[in-house]
């Protein structure tokens, strides 16, 4: 924007009603293609919010091979490779859109909807299953669709889960749509509702129009004179406008539905025309109207008067939420309403202290004579106290900052930002001199937001910076406020200006991650130099935006895939080896058939899914011979324990023991592999063959190579279990079992047994001694065993049959068979074998556990000991308790 060219702006201010508007010129010289040009009349758009991308289609809609063009709001051409075509059919493009993520979608007449990126490339298409050529559509803010059909039938269609999806809409009646009066007006509007419903608003034939909403039973009818030929809905969703064949312009309210107002044209607008409709008819901002006769724009208010401007015959409407942009084959230009702040500051004769304030302090005089210069500081001085007497100053200040957002000069926001901080400089001097010790009153000079300068700095910075730039952004301040700054980063990066999209990035503290990626995909697919200075680019680049921005994830990830979509499989491996997630490497090392690495990294990243996913892809390719020995050559000892434990735990549950042996054996883990045979061979019911396989596995251990040096342990106790199983094949017969009952295998446990089930004290004596004998158990382990089981049976009888087996003086003492009574509470039992007890301080405690409390301090006493006395008395404490709980 030319500066020369606003400079006295406020002196083309046009007057609607109670307010103003202003044109203002964005681009002189506007880029647009040769074939956009060419048809520029007939091409049908679709304009993003925001100053965002523009589509275009010419021929109406019927461009041959239906070429459409995305180009930026300065018609520089965007799609990647020239014109998308969608097909040679006969199907017309009713309508363009954008989403919210800047995606374009595509309306055909078929029914076809298809979704586009920023660069032209499909992203989607859906179908509807219908016979009926579709009439209209109309594409909501947030890119839901909805469909008319020439009988009058409607379709939704939306984008969720990453796919478009239709649906018809259930209406209670059918509305025909009207005879198409242009070929690319508008019959039908949409609005978004909360979660994804949608109000629909139609132009119909028999001269009505219909509102339907999700909360109403039926749709709602206002009947009209005749039909509308256009609707256009406001930004906000409130309000519409159509325009009728007697050159009437309603504005109607969707609440009721009810019109508001009808504008009819001067006369001297519609009077040499064929028509008396508009040639087009918008919106500019929420509350204002906008409509074409010819070569005059005409911007009418709520109470209907209207200002107009001279535009070019090529001039196309496109409505923003704070004006009309106006797009002609040579410029880009903008009508706006001018802001209560500028008003303020720059309107003639105002008398808000922002305006003195700005004019005070703006002129600069420094090339001026010292009497004017002193003349100047002296009115800077009054303009200053004033201010300062009314408690304004603070007040103004933020004005003219509020102004400067709205200026599309660099001169004219450096005024601005220049006044703001004279009366912040002298407002926060008066408050310090005052000595303000408390909160201050509302409107106080006081009050003031210290951040707000640096934030109308900031995004001056920004808009400044899109504004010129290549290509440009002609974004107002209310449109930036509108679309954030994330939003708008990732604009500029679509629109291919990396370099201004990472300072806007910085200026705005926005992790840039997307725009990285975006930066990454473009050099990939276009420098051609070696993969190594490639990845050195991405590498470096990446590497400086961490260092910038704590929360950064570089991209190596994203860039690894499209360096394998390019066939640059060099390249990938070289980016992917910088990613420093194990987790997130492992998908792209599959894709490069680089298994070994991918486990290693499954393994690393301890997510066993992930370690299953990969080992359950590798077994399709190769044998369990082949990974194991991938496994062993490729990995460290960690990993590769950790990938033989995972893999085995994938064996197991598939049930394929030998692939689990031949993993064993071919990683090296014998000892595993040991156990893992054990564990089959031991599942035999039958006694004998298990001890006899038992033997031969503990011969074959013995005798390999591998498992005789890291074995020798198992094999000695795979030998003991088969001893163990051997004896207690004999067992079930010396006790008449039938084969296969007993399943335990240690000794303890057949001690147990042959404790337990034995039927008469001689057998069991008898049994035992032979158990004893056959199975090297030493004496003290023995009594243990056996006084524990029978106690636990409640057998006492069999518990003094053991003195047969061990003699009257145990190797274990009698106190093992006073806790064995004692746990049992059978307390008589319990004192018989605690007078046996053999040391007189044992034999005391045992007394005092039976509660035999005379015995017992009679011991105590003799030994002298008052401290041991003290503990008799608190054994028999205890002992007492339990005696008068049984």
């Amino acid at each position: 924007m030319d500066e020369e060219d606003n400079e006295e702006e406020w002196i083309r201010w046009c007057q609607v009603e109670d307010r103003n508007y202003r044109k203002l010129s964005l681009c002189k010289h506007a880029e647009w293609p040769r074939k956009v040009i060419d048809e520029w009349k007939g091409c049908i758009l679709g304009v993003a919010r925001c100053a965002g991308p523009i589509a275009l289609c010419g021929g109406f809609g019927w461009s041959i091979g239906l070429g459409i063009e995305i180009c930026t709001p300065s018609g520089r051409l965007l799609s990647a490779e020239g014109s998308m075509q969608l097909g040679t059919g006969v199907n017309r493009v009713l309508t363009l859109g954008w989403d919210e993520r800047d995606a374009l979608l595509v309306v055909q007449s078929n029914g076809r909807v298809t979704k586009f990126n920023i660069e032209g490339h499909i992203l989607d298409t859906a179908s509807l299953e219908a016979q009926e050529e579709i009439f209209d559509a109309a594409i909501t803010r947030k890119g839901q669709i909805v469909l008319r059909g020439v009988k009058g039938n409607l379709w939704s269609v939306s984008y969720r889960n990453g796919k478009l999806n239709s649906r018809p809409l259930s209406v209670a009646e059918s509305f025909l749509p009207p005879r198409r009066v242009y070929q690319a007006s508008s019959t039908i509007a949409a609005a978004d509702l909360d979660e994804n419903q949608l109000e629909i608003f139609l132009s119909c034939a028999g001269s009505c129009f219909v509102v339907l909403s999700p909360g109403w039973l039926k749709p709602r009818v206002l009947d009209l004179s005749e039909s509308i030929s256009h609707i256009s809905l406001s930004p906000n969703g409130e309000l519409l406008t159509g325009a009728l064949a007697n050159g009437t312009i309603l504005v109607i309210t969707k609440s009721g539905p009810r019109i508001v107002l009808q504008w009819k044209a001067p006369f001297d607008l519609s009077a040499s025309r064929s028509r008396q409709e508009p040639d087009q008819l918008s919106w500019c901002g929420n509350d204002a109207v906008s409509a074409v006769y010819g070569t005059t724009l005409v911007v009418f208010g709520p109470k209907g008067e209207h200002a107009t401007w001279t535009v070019s015959s090529s001039t196309r409407l496109a409505t923003e939420s704070d004006g009309l942009r106006l797009l002609s084959i040579g410029s880009v230009d903008f009508v706006e309403l001018v802001s209560k702040d500028t008003e303020r500051v720059f309107a003639v004769g105002s008398t808000h202290g922002s305006a003195l304030l700005f004019n005070s302090v703006e002129v600069d005089a420094s090339d001026q004579p010292p009497d004017s210069r002193f003349l100047k500081a002296m009115q800077r001085h009054s303009a200053i106290e004033l201010l300062m007497e009314d408690n304004t100053i603070v007040n103004s200040a933020e004005t003219c900052l509020a102004a400067a957002r709205h200026e599309w000069t660099i001169r004219k926001q450096q005024g601005l930002l220049r006044s703001a901080s004279y009366g912040f400089a002298y407002a926060d001097a008066f408050q310090e001199e005052a000595g303000y010790t408390q909160e201050p009153s509302e409107g106080s000079t006081a009050l003031r937001d210290s951040n707000l300068f640096p934030r109308t700095a900031t995004t001056l910075r920004v808009l400044n910076s899109v504004r010129s730039g290549t290509p440009t952004v002609l974004i107002t301040a209310a449109e930036f406020i509108e679309l954030g700054a994330a939003a708008l980063v990732d604009r500029v990066s679509a629109f291919g200006d990396d370099n201004l999209a990472f300072r806007i990035a910085s200026f705005c503290e926005i992790n840039p991650e997307e725009v990285i990626t975006r930066w990454a995909k473009r050099l990939i697919e276009k420098d051609r130099d070696g993969e190594t200075a490639v990845a050195s680019k991405c590498i470096e680049q990446f590497e400086k935006i961490a260092a910038r921005f704590p929360h950064f994830t570089p991209p190596y990830v994203d860039a690894s895939h499209v360096a394998m979509r390019k066939g640059r499989l060099s390249l990938a491996k070289l980016l992917i080896s910088k990613e420093q997630d194990p987790a997130r490497r492992v998908p792209i090392l599959m894709e490069l058939d680089l298994g070994p690495a991918a486990l290693a990294d499954a393994v690393a990243s301890n997510d066993l899914e992930l370690v299953w996913d990969v080992l359950e892809n590798l077994r399709q390719n190769q044998t369990i011979r082949s990974i194991s020995r991938t496994i062993k050559e490729r990995m460290d000892p960690v990993g590769c324990s950790q990938a033989v434990a995972s893999l085995s735990t994938l064996l197991r549950r598939s049930g394929d023991h030998s692939a689990r042996l031949i993993l064993y054996e071919e990683t090296g883990h014998y000892s595993e592999a040991v156990m893992a045979e054990l564990e089959r061979r031991l599942s035999d019911d039958s006694v004998g063959r298990r001890a006899s396989s038992l033997r031969n596995l503990a011969s074959s251990i013995r005798n390999k190579p591998g498992y005789k040096q890291q074995c020798e342990f198992e094999a000695g106790v795979i030998v003991d279990l088969a001893n163990v199983a051997l004896v207690g094949a004999d067992l079930e017969r010396k006790l008449s079992f039938p084969s296969g009952t007993i399943q335990d295998f240690s000794s303890s446990d057949l001690l147990r047994v042959a404790a337990i089930v034995s039927q008469s004290s001689a057998t069991r004596t008898g049994v035992l001694k032979w158990l004893k004998r056959e199975l090297q158990i030493e004496d003290q382990r023995f009594i243990f065993i056996c006084v524990d089981a029978l106690a636990g049976e409640d057998d006492f009888a069999g518990i003094r049959d053991l003195l047969k087996i061990t003699g009257n003086n145990p190797a274990t003492g009698y106190m093992p068979f006073v806790r064995a009574c004692l746990s049992r509470k059978n307390f008589e039992e319990a004192a018989a074998y605690a007078r046996m007890v053999k040391n007189p301080h044992d034999r005391a405690r045992a007394l005092a556990q039976c509660g035999l409390g005379k015995e017992a301090i009679e011991l105590a006493t003799k030994t002298r000991n008052s401290q041991f006395l003290d503990e008799i008395q608190t054994i028999l404490i205890s002992a007492q308790k339990k005696l008068s709980s049984r």
